[in-house]
């Protein structure tokens, strides 16, 4: 394929260094501040697969993926690779192939037993040291892979103590722990140079099989280990008994450090197989060769070329986001992961890309309904278009099974399988759905909207022309004919999402993803043709794919506490088939739903996101997708802002946290992109789902084949910086509503602006020329702050009295009615409560103070809201049970009056309510849920200048979960400013 790096590389990196000048420096800061230390040495054993990620520090070259585990006696490296797989075996519990180890390597130091452990990973050199202090005794170790070299682990182990440290070294590979299906393993020492250790393994002989072409494979995989400069013992263990477990067969090298001295040690580990075959060539001659060529000088020229790779890497773009360290942190935390996990020209890593054995879930494949895709979701924004490559290669890759499938189901074009892995069909099913190939071409679209790269376009046209000869077909064929007589297309027999029995028509992933296909098939078929190139469609072609959006069936629609949600499909209308959030697919990765979508559009989609509990982020299969699809709902950032916070407060030493597929979690990257700048509505829109006052990013990449950078200053967008790398027009959402936005390309050149006035705001639109950077700003300057419309946001609250039940005290206090978050769910966020009384005659209270005085005419106040339990009270059917309760409207006080004052001791009435309630869906006097408690109570009153508000009880309401005990609860108070409008609900 076409290696694209350097021009994209060389465009970012000199717009990087225009804009902001010390970039280096800042990208510096922020990676040392994201600095995480891990302080508990754990083995591999006490994680499970999904999460060693969070546990352990990683290092990766996108071919190399190693994991460190271990005490400080005992420090494991888990030496991966992404192209090293056992078949499938006989034992039908192993029917589909797995990523396995290529082996070990263990240093051992038993004197440092006990010792204190500090480790962390330096983002910006991606190295880890390894700490261990004892008494007097302090050992270092420094971990790294060196990202362009040829598959090398280095490890120099610097020793600061008062006594020699016995060290040993141990090259390791297991048996495989099926003893019917035995892999060939074996361990010893060079015959050249009898102080190198090695260890090889090969995978076990298949069963015959012959899967749409995929054939029986074998592959070879071996590590060996060098010492520099130092002499050694060693010894061969390569015993093996099943029966007591003992499967590791090892070669070790065995010295003694003495204090104040260095050691450096080299593994390399190759692998042979690919292209796939049954008699894999040794790799030890291949491998011996190529360590034994390498000097300590030579070592040092690669780790030199490595720093070099990442620090350009970094400078790509980056973001700076003071006010969320957490969130600043997991972006870096991402885009170290998507670094480790792909290289150009190599196999990426799949689900669960940093095996610590060969129990990989999944079998560490590429599974083409959202897992695969997600880990390549942030290379576009994030400007490293083209470590996507690996991604295309991939998907081309499962075109040729998915060619071999339509052709057995009498089809033309191709059908995915469900999940592939390098040079071979994981496993020969779909489950039932017919969209992997369309969702897999999804972040085709989105790098050529990015692009308009057409060199690029035509590598992998040939697999787009294959999903449009399916879906031609597929639609055709089921066609339905409307009252009217117009065509209606619709999608028959496939499933939304696997498991889904009784949803395989018109299920709304499909109807999602098609849309995002033809519209970006039409676009990129049209620029091919008009630059020369065959594309082998006519205008018939385009015609029909047009009649495809226009005809295609409409998304399927249900209700969720009394509000118009999406459903899954058009077969049973179940909005709440499961916890995954693929049921929001039109807003992402499809990209039809965003905030310029029609208003009844938008607003069906922000009422799924809200009554989604997938929204609140308690499942691990989702935060690389849910927080993009939020974003670009922006139904209301500080809510959605504190919800990643929440999720990811508990990242590890990799700034990481697992969900699902492990690497996938990479993705999350787009979604905090998509907080800052929005482009897939045709326009830029800034700073659209971040309400903190400040932030900046350099460099996120634009539809459009624009380079964005931009900050935020006490609320106000500042100007923005526009490389226009294709010369296309470039829109922008005015940023500064009620000013003229002018644009300047550095030359004195002022292209002209186009305003077109929208119900969202001005779009502004000037033509660009390629490789040109324009300023874009106000003309009549910029507005000195721009406050957030909430008054209350983060601002301090007392009460009269704060209870936090026993088994949920990090979920209840009083600081949560200005934190932001609206909806109370199970973990970390109910609300406020009072005390528990016996009958509702109590006087309670809550006050805000605002800081300093803000004018406002209207308050909101936030009930609790609903959880899960009663989630379908308000669907057609009681489609699924929930252990979660529901507390919607709990505490809402009866008899209530609001205060407010400018010094907190003369108060004015501004609202007053008596027998108070919302209606129910039963009799006026039942205890029945609202039908529709996703909104607040608003009060309105006569502008005044205010510091202090107070929401005052004095006749309480009957609680349901807490003993039919009366309390005051309250999810959130808001206080809207006259200067600054909020969103509408």
């Amino acid at each position: 394929m076409r290696d694209c790096r350097s021009t994209l590389v060389l465009i970012s990196l000199a717009l990087v260094s225009q804009t902001w000048g010390a970039d280096q420096d800042e990208v510096r800061m922020i990676l040392d501040r994201c600095v995480t230390t891990n302080a508990e040495p754990k083995p591999a054993g006490a994680v499970s697969g999904y999460a060693t990620m969070d546990a352990f520090p990683v290092m990766g070259n996108g071919n190399l993926m190693v994991t460190l585990s271990g005490p400080p006696e005992c420090m494991t490296f888990h030496l991966g690779k992404t192209d090293f797989w056992r078949d499938k075996c006989a034992d039908k519990s192993l029917k589909q192939s797995g990523n396995v180890l290529a082996g070990y390597l263990n240093i051992m130091m038993p004197e440092m037993a006990g010792a204190t452990f500090r480790q962390s990973v330096d983002f910006h050199q991606a190295e880890v040291t390894t700490t261990l202090t004892k008494e007097q005794e302090v050992t270092l170790v420094r971990s790294v892979v060196p990202h362009e070299s040829d598959n090398i682990l280095v490890n120099s182990i610097e020793h600061r103590g008062t006594k020699p440290l016995v060290l040993r070294i141990e090259t390791c590979t297991d048996q495989f722990a099926v003893r019917a299906e035995p892999f060939e393993v074996a361990a010893g020492l060079d015959a050249q140079n009898p102080m190198v250790t090695w260890a090889s393994r090969k995978t076990q002989t298949p069963p015959d099989h012959n899967d749409f072409g995929s054939l029986p494979f074998r592959m070879w995989a071996v590590s060996i280990t060098k010492l520099f400069d130092v002499q050694c013992q060693t010894e061969v263990d390569t015993a093996i008994d099943y029966d007591k477990g003992d499967l590791q067969v090892k070669a070790c090298q065995l010295l003694t450090l003495e204090p104040g001295r260095s050691l450096l040690i080299v593994t390399k580990v190759h692998s042979t197989g690919i292209p796939v075959t049954v008699d894999p060539p040794d790799p030890r001659p291949e491998a011996t060769a190529s360590l034994g060529a390498l000097s300590r000088e030579k070592v040092d020229e690669q780790i030199q070329a490595h720093r070099a790779w990442w620090a350009a890497y970094w400078r790509r773009s980056y973001v700076r986001l003071d006010a969320e360290p957490i969130i600043e942190r997991t972006y870096y935390g991402c885009m170290y992961v998507f670094g480790c996990s792909t290289r150009i020209g190599r196999y990426p890593a799949g689900c669960n890309g940093f095996p610590v054995n060969d129990n990989v879930p999944w079998g560490g494949d590429y599974h083409w309904n959202y897992n695969h895709e997600a880990l390549f979701y942030g290379a576009y924004s994030s400007n490293r278009v083209d470590l996507a490559e690996p991604y295309d290669r991939t998907v081309l890759e499962a075109n040729v099974f998915g060619k071999r499938q339509a052709k057995a189901i009498g089809a033309p074009g191709t059908v995915f399988f469900m999940a592939t892995a390098p040079g071979h069909l994981n496993e020969a099913v779909t489950l039932g759905q017919k969209t992997h190939a369309v969702e897999a071409s999804l972040n085709l679209i989105t790098r050529y909207y990015m692009t308009y790269d057409l060199e690029w376009a035509k590598t992998m046209y040939p697999f787009l022309k294959d999903v449009a000869a399916y879906w031609d077909f597929d639609l055709e064929k089921n066609k339905e004919t409307r009252p009217n007589g117009t065509p209606r297309y619709v999608i028959v027999d496939s499933k939304p999402m696997e498991g889904s029995a009784n949803d395989s028509y018109n299920g709304i992933t499909g109807l999602a993803f098609l849309r995002r296909f033809y519209r970006g098939m039409i676009d990129m078929t049209q620029d091919l043709k008009a630059a020369g190139f065959d594309t082998g469609y006519g205008d018939a072609d385009i015609a029909r794919w047009n009649n495809f959006l226009v005809n295609l069936a409409e998304y399927p629609m249900s209700h969720a506490y009394g509000r118009k949600v999406f459903a899954w499909s058009e077969a049973t209308l179940n909005p709440f088939l499961t916890e995954q959030d693929w049921v929001l697919y039109p807003v992402f990765p499809s990209e039809q739903v965003n905030m310029s979508s029609p208003e009844g559009l938008l607003s069906v989609a922000r009422n799924t996101l809200i009554v989604k509990p997938q929204y609140y982020v308690e499942w691990l299969n989702n935060p690389p997708q849910i927080f993009s699809m939020a974003a670009r709902l922006a139904h209301h950032p500080p809510e959605i802002v504190r919800r990643c916070r929440g999720y990811f407060t508990t990242i590890g030493v990799n700034n990481f946290r697992s969900g699902g597929g492990n690497v996938e979690g990479a993705g999350v990257a787009e979604g905090i992109n998509a907080m800052l700048l929005q482009s897939q509505e045709g326009f830029l829109r800034l700073f659209p789902c971040w309400h903190h006052p400040e932030g900046r990013f350099v460099t996120i990449r634009a539809a459009g084949a624009f380079l964005v950078s931009a900050a935020k200053k006490e609320g106000v967008c500042q100007p923005i910086t526009i490389l226009s790398e294709k010369g296309r027009p470039c829109g922008i959402l005015n940023p500064w509503p009620g000013r003229t936005l002018t644009a300047d390309d550095g030359q004195g050149n002022k292209p002209t602006i186009t305003v077109e006035q929208r119900p969202y705001g001005q779009v502004c639109i000037f033509p660009t020329e390629a490789g040109k950077t324009y300023t874009v700003t106000a003309a009549e300057g910029l507005p000195q702050s721009q406050p957030f419309w909430n008054a209350a946001l983060y601002k301090a609250v007392t009460s009269s009295t704060n209870f936090k039940p026993e088994k949920e005290a990090n979920n209840w206090d009083v600081a949560k009615l200005t934190d932001g978050v609206r909806i109370n769910t199970q973990s970390w966020h109910r609300g406020w409560s009072s005390n528990l009384y016996d009958d509702g005659a109590h006087v309670e209270w809550v006050q805000v103070d605002l800081g300093q005085a803000v004018d406002t005419k209207v308050i909101r106040i936030w009930p609790l809201d609903h959880g899960d339990a009663w989630q379908h009270t308000h669907c057609s059917e009681p489609f699924v049970a929930s252990n979660e309760i529901d507390q919607s409207y709990d505490g809402f006080p009866l008899d209530f009056r609001i205060l407010v004052s400018v010094d907190g001791n003369a108060w004015d009435e501004v609202a007053k309510r008596e027998r108070f309630r919302k209606p129910a869906t039963g009799p006026e006097d039942s205890d029945r849920k609202p039908k529709d408690v996703t909104g607040p109570e608003t009060f309105e009153f006569d502008q005044k200048s205010i510091r202090y508000v107070k929401v005052e009880a004095s006749r309480l309401r009957r609680t349901r979960y807490f003993g039919g005990k009366y309390a005051m609860q309250l999810a959130e108070i808001e206080v809207v400013r006259v200067d600054a409008a909020p969103p509408k609900l």
